[in-house]
This record gives C-alpha cells, structure tokens and sequence, in this order.
C-alpha cells in the first residue's frame, strides 16, 4: 500500500477491498496529501462516490464529519484508515450491512507521518463524539481539537471564500461608503476605459524613478536579505503572476509600503515595526494582490478619465499614482488585499494570524481620536481595528485553525 493513498474496490489488487456487488473492481481511492489533508478521488466508478449524499465528480475533499458511499455502500472510511495505517495483524472491519472490508496484505505496508495525523484525529472524533454526544456543537468542538493537535492551516473550503461584509456591516458609514462606492464607478463610465498590462507596466517604472528621486534603497542585508526572501516564497506560490515583479526596500522610517505596475516598495520603517517575517508575508501578499487584483488598474481608468476631461497637461502621471494609489472609497480594496495576501502567506508556510497581531498593534497606535462616520467616510483605508475584526472573520470562516 501506498504511504499515502488506499485504494478501494473489489479487486484484491486494492488496499481496501470491498466484497459487494455495488462496488467496482477499483472503485476510488483516498489520499492523503502532504499538507495532511484526505480527498477522496472516484476512479471511474459505475455506481458513483457519494459525500454526504452527493455524488462527486473527480475528487472532493474528506473532513472528520463527512460520510461517504460507494454507490450504496455505507464506507466507513474512519475505521479503514485506522486499520491501513495499524502495524498489527488486523485483518479488516465490517460494515452496517455485513459485506466484508479487507485489508490487502499483498503490498508492502506503510505508516506515513500524515495517516498518523488523521488516526490522531479519528480517534479525537470517536473520543469527543462520545463525551459529548449530547450536544449540538458536538461538529465544530471536535473541528477545533483536531486543528489544536495538527496546528496546521487545513482550508474549510474549496475555493477558499472572500467575504468583506465584516467591513460594510460592522463599521460606522460602512453601507454608506460601499453605495457611493459603487456609484463612482457608474458616474465616472471607468468600465469604459480600457489599461493593458503595458500601460501598467509603464506607471511601475515611473513610479520607481520618482522613488529613485527621492529615496534611496537599503544596502543592509539585514533588511534585503530578509524581505527577498519572504517575497520569494510567495511568488513561489502564485499562480500565473500578472507581472514580472521587482520588490525594493526603500530606506525610510516611514511605516508604509506600496505598488504599482509590478513593482513593490516596501520601507524600512514598516519592517521595524514588524515584528516577524509572517506579518512581513501578509504585508508583502497584501501589495502583490492589489496588482492581481486590477485595483491600480481601476485608478488608471479615473485618471484617464479626468485627463479627458481637464485636458493631457493636467497633473503629473507618476505623481498621481505614487500619492493617490488608494483613494477614497477603496476601502473595500484594502480589505480583500489583507484577505488575499494572507492566504497567500498561510500557502506559503506562514502565520495568517500575523496579520492579526499587525494591525492589532497598529491600533494601538491609532488610538480612537477622530474615529466617526465623517473621518471614516474621506478615509482611503480602514480602521486598523476594522482589518483586524475582518482578518479573524476570515481565517474563522475558510480554515480550521484558531487565532488568539
């Protein structure tokens, strides 16, 4: 057997075999995947594979809750990868309608570190579904048991969701911002106007020159080293980046970091008050994802727009996207940058509660002077406290893991 898939059928060439006529010859197999994660792949199947009564198609993803049938075969897929995974001399389990389960001895058997995992967890399940049988959380408790002994970052869901009302409908002015949001878009005909990838491209490097004018970038290796680093993991994990991107640690106590058109500025100021490299991740994925997102793409259509309207000398083009890169009403933006940018981090091996722990601190900072609906409404960012709230509504929502 496979150290990390079981197959399953009636053929006694599979790791599980099956004696019932429903099942076919090599019906589906199990796999547990690196990350510890079990899916469950149906192998062309006549009768089907069924996940808590739906049939799937190609493969799903099993969590301890879930239960599966083999066309009508109850598997008891628990007990199937407690016994593949045991070294001892039991020979098979049987199901609620008495066909055999066997354990085929014909291959060599094996116990990876991830099947050790999820018999950890099917005997947390069993422990706690007996403890705890008579309440109605009994689900979402064993969920979290699970995660504490795994301290992994198993996604709940497949894709992954992005849900922001954490901002318009807990925040003072949050509806408000959204409406005239929306609107602004309508009014100003941006879906209109059309940018490429080159234009985009062409604003980065203008943008660099008036940083290269103004700044200089950090020679410490304490600083580059570092943040190459973590950048390089992350666009290790993106799948078909929209740009070559270039990433420059920029010498300032300024706590800020920014883009445009590929290229991602980062300061020296923000990386102090860092105060790990996962909060630098989910800062780093943050400004990646405004480019994938097309949000600097957006502001390139208004200022398009108002150079239409007032004429080819109004303004200066670097200016205007180095200073206004997130204007107001781009809240929503920011907010699934924070989201995207930490998923990206957790893909990558690191902490998406860092982005807690960040902006925990930075409200601290902003204390709550000047906090009502006429400051939030002109601000082109949320409240610090507000990306906190939505950050752990996010990772409570998509993954089995639990922040402080």
């Amino acid at each position: 057997m496979s150290s990390n898939e079981i197959s399953i059928g009636r053929s006694n060439l599979n790791d599980i075999i099956i004696e019932n006529k429903v099942v076919s010859g090599f019906h589906a197999k199990l796999v547990i995947k690196g990350d510890g994660s079990l899916w469950i792949h149906d192998l062309n199947s006549t009768n089907g594979v069924f996940l808590n009564g739906k049939r799937i198609t190609g493969k799903a993803r099993v969590m301890p809750q879930d239960e599966i049938r083999l066309g009508t075969f109850p598997f008891n897929w628990q007990q199937a990868i407690l016994v593949t995974s045991s070294d001892n001399e039991n020979t098979g389990v049987y199901d609620t309608d008495s066909s055999k389960i066997s354990i085929s001895h014909d291959k060599p058997q094996k116990t990876s570190k991830t099947k050790l995992v999820w018999v950890a967890a099917v005997v947390v399940l069993v422990g706690v579904g007996i403890a705890l049988a008579l309440t109605t959380n009994v689900v979402e408790q064993t969920k979290e048991v699970v995660a504490a002994i795994s301290n992994d970052w198993d996604p709940k869901n497949d894709p992954i969701q992005y849900d922001i009302s954490c901002l318009v409908q807990e925040t003072e002015g949050g509806s408000l911002i959204k409406t005239i949001g929306d609107a602004k878009k309508d009014v100003l005909g941006t879906q209109d106007v059309n940018i490429t990838i080159e234009e985009e491209e062409e604003i980065g490097q203008e943008v660099k020159k008036e940083i290269e004018g103004e700044y200089e970038y950090s020679n410490d290796p304490s600083y580059t080293q570092g943040i190459k680093k973590i950048y390089d993991n992350l666009i290790n994990e993106l799948p078909n980046p929209r740009f070559d991107y270039e990433i420059h640690v920029v010498e300032s106590e300024i706590v800020n970091a920014f883009t445009a058109g590929g290229q991602i500025f980062i300061f020296t100021g923000i990386i102090d008050f860092a105060e790990s490299d996962d909060e630098l991740a989910c800062i780093i994925g943050h400004e990646i994802y405004h480019n994938e997102l097309g949000h600097i793409t957006e502001k390139l259509k208004e200022l398009k727009i108002a150079r239409n309207w007032l004429g080819e000398g109004w303004g200066d083009l670097a200016y205007y996207v180095s200073s206004l890169l997130s204007t107001s009403f781009n809240q929503e933006n920011e907010v699934y940058c924070d989201l995207y940018g930490l998923d990206l981090a957790v893909s990558a091996g690191y902490s998406g509660c860092a982005g807690i722990e960040f902006w925990t601190r930075m409200s601290e900072n902003e204390g709550e002077s000047g906090k009502n609906i006429f400051d939030k409404f002109s601000r082109s960012h949320p409240y610090s406290d507000e990306r906190v709230s939505c950050n752990r509504t996010h990772i409570d929502n998509n993954y089995y893991h639990s922040c402080k």
